[in-house]
């Protein structure tokens, strides 16, 4: 792989990811900080999204209800190995203290109350790099920030020379071949009869 210009390169090697910048873009130090927790690091909310926070209480309540409604009882369902997931929702338990716990959970006041005392995971200066490698409109036309395929590093890389690799990789025909139509419905209809029909070729009665 070639490097950029030595100002332009920076490999930092950091006490949770490596980070790799072979991009044109010259990384902040908040901007590398930020990056060193990874792709997958999720920091503090600014502030709370009340609908999704609705929307989570919802489902926790159906879950409560469908653990107590199906207490005890055996699932004899056996014959089909895959079932649509179920939007069932059960009416109210007998069970009241469920129910007031659930009534307790899903008071308006709780949802409009402003969390206190939250401890943030980054600093400002981390939250104002996220900002700007958001915002910035040279990061999105033209680089690309991705987990390494091998090692965890996170690697900054202009995307034309991103391209290139894939159109380098994707010519070799000893690996890859071109395909003359997209093979989808194809696939799909053989994977049908698959699913649908018996070793026989008979078509499966599913209860």
């Amino acid at each position: 792989m070639e490097s950029h210009a030595a100002t332009t390169e920076e490999v930092t090697k950091a006490t949770d990811i490596q980070i790799i910048n072979m991009s044109n873009h010259i990384l902040s130090q908040e901007e590398i900080n930020i990056l060193q927790k990874g792709l997958k690091f999720c920091p503090t909310p600014e502030k709370q999204n009340t609908d999704e926070l609705k929307g989570d209480v919802i489902d926790f309540t159906r879950k409560l209800r469908l653990a107590e409604m199906f207490h005890g009882r055996e699932d004899k369902d056996t014959v089909s190995l895959v079932r649509n997931k179920s939007d069932y929702t059960p009416e109210k338990s007998n069970d009241e203290y469920l129910e007031q716990y659930i009534t307790n959970i899903t008071n308006k006041e709780n949802f409009s109350a402003k969390p206190s005392n939250v401890k943030h995971n980054i600093s400002l200066k981390e939250r104002e790099a996220i900002n700007a490698l958001k915002n910035n409109p040279d990061i999105h036309l033209n680089v690309i920030i991705k987990e390494a395929d091998k090692g965890g590093a996170t690697v900054i890389m202009n995307k034309d020379f991103y391209k290139n690799k894939i159109e380098e990789m994707l010519s070799d025909t000893c690996y890859y071949e071109k395909l003359e139509c997209d093979p989808y419905h194809q696939t799909k209809q053989e994977y049908s009869k698959l699913i649908n029909n018996d070793k026989n070729g008979k078509k499966k009665i599913i209860s």
